[in-house]
């Protein structure tokens, strides 16, 4: 995703396709002794778009990371 970004190119991570795994296993052929935990869209964000402007809070880094050095 950072490399798509990186590319000019807009990503989202749909965790929603699980709930279609038998499908995709079907479409795409995925053996059976393989799960599908999540996909991933790609695409040109419409900047413009009022869906586009929504942004969820996140904690600091210093709140999700632990920082450890030798």
């Amino acid at each position: 995703m950072l490399a798509a970004r990186s590319r000019g190119v807009a990503s989202i991570a749909q965790a929603a396709l699980a709930s279609r795994a038998k499908f995709l296993h079907r479409w795409f052929d995925i053996p059976d002794d393989r799960q599908v935990v999540c996909g991933i869209s790609f695409g040109y964000e419409d900047t413009a778009h009022p869906a586009n402007g929504f942004r969820t809070s996140r904690a600091t880094v210093g709140d999700a990371a632990r920082w450890v050095e030798d």
